[in-house]
């Protein structure tokens, strides 16, 4: 538990927390093309396109005990139900989804609870 309180706690301090019409997520800067890396192993749980979330990949880090879907993303290096490596290229920073500038806006969920959820 202690680890999963570290991650979120740096996650919230190094993100911008963004809520409009009763939807919250955490938004980080970037350029577009910039490549987005596993922050653990982890497996590929979904990926795809929608509307709000642009093109989104969802990694379970079941070693962290939670999953984070990573949206507006402009390519995919990974595949449904790939097993990936810490490190790993997981996909690269675009600006499909609702958005105003390049950048990556997240979910997490942990343990089945969301939070900050970009939906």
């Amino acid at each position: 538990m202690k680890t999963k309180t570290i991650i979120f706690f740096i996650i919230l301090l190094f993100s911008k927390l963004y809520a409009e019409n009763q939807k919250t997520f955490l938004h980080f800067d970037g350029r577009e093309g910039e490549i987005l890396n596993a922050i653990s192993d982890g497996v590929i749980k979904d990926l795809g396109f929608d509307e709000e979330k642009g093109m989104f990949v969802t990694v379970n880090y079941e070693e962290l005990g939670m999953s984070v879907t990573y949206c507006n993303l402009k390519s995919f290096f990974v595949k449904k139900r790939q097993h990936i490596k810490k490190g790993e290229k997981i996909a690269t920073i675009g600006m499909t989804g609702n958005v105003v500038n390049a950048g990556v806006n997240l979910s997490i969920e942990i343990d089945d609870n969301i939070f900050l959820f970009s939906r």
